[in-house]
């Protein structure tokens, strides 16, 4: 089942407090100078078990830890640690999903062993931990946790420096991909051409964002700001029978999420939601067979 997230910007601005929430997890972002900090230590997810990433303004130092309540242990790392200045912070949703400390562990290792220069963090310790979990277990915090926040969750809010460079596909071997959900009644596709999805000319997208709403307002996201850029901007316009938009030309996105996002008007996972033309098969899985 795919998964489906929120996104608000908690006081209106991209730069400020962010919270995204899915069935499964919360996670929230503070982009912004630690000073906010009360904001978020206000919020009743500070007070539970969680898994918390402290980076500095320039993407050179990290720290990745979980504790068993985030409060208490971000207000330590706020009076020891001088040098962070964005916190990103990943808690479960009430009922739904339990975050345990084996649980948290195997979050907090999973984001751990993603880095690729291990020299910028702070802290390495979960890589040594033992874990009583199940191999199920695994599959269901990497399916339904882990999986969306490297994905889609840590590049929408500024934490993919600890993320391992995307790999380019071999440009000759490289088929063409689409995205084509009967339920929407639209089509589009696209070609991955160093390391850049070019979404072609011609194709469909909704005519509408439609990524949940809050009272009365839309839910709003970086992927929400782009579709209505690339409106203003004309690239995406309204076909005549005002139904679905079109691509007025072919546009470069720096994701598959991205793309698959502003297609879809919602969230959404690019690795799964793309498809290679003609076939059942998602990106995910041609890349895994061919990278």
């Amino acid at each position: 089942m795919e998964q489906s997230f929120e996104v608000n910007f908690v006081d209106g601005l991209a730069t400020g407090l962010w919270v995204v929430e899915s069935e499964f997890c919360v996670v929230g972002a503070l982009k912004a100078p630690r000073l906010r900090l009360k904001e978020v230590l206000r919020r009743d997810e500070s007070s539970g078990p969680g898994v918390y990433i402290l980076a500095d303004g320039g993407k050179e130092q990290a720290y990745i830890g979980e504790t068993n309540e985030l409060e208490n242990r971000i207000k330590t790392h706020n009076r020891k640690l001088d040098w962070w200045e964005e916190m990103l912070w990943i808690t479960a949703t009430s009922g739904k999903f339990q975050l345990g400390t084996d649980r948290r562990r195997y979050i907090e290792s999973r984001l751990v062993n993603q880095v690729p220069d291990k020299e910028i963090l702070k802290n390495i310790q979960a890589q040594t931990r033992r874990l009583q979990l199940s191999a199920q277990d695994k599959e269901r915090i990497d399916k339904e946790v882990v999986g969306p926040i490297c994905d889609m969750l840590l590049p929408m809010m500024g934490f993919d420096f600890i993320l391992p460079p995307t790999q380019t596909p071999p440009q000759s071997n490289c088929p063409e991909f689409e995205i084509n959900p009967l339920a929407e009644g639209i089509q589009a596709f696209a070609k991955f051409v160093d390391g850049k999805w070019i979404v072609q000319k011609g194709s469909q997208a909704r005519k509408d964002w439609k990524g949940g709403v809050k009272g009365s307002r839309i839910i709003e996201g970086s992927y929400y700001k782009l579709y209505q850029d690339l409106i203003k901007q004309k690239i995406l316009i309204l076909h005549k029978d005002e139904k679905y938009r079109v691509f007025a030309k072919d546009y470069e996105f720096n994701s598959s999420s991205a793309a698959a996002a502003v297609i879809y008007g919602r969230q959404a996972r690019g690795p799964r939601n793309w498809k290679v033309k003609g076939q059942d098969k998602t990106y995910q899985q041609w890349e895994e067979e061919n990278l």
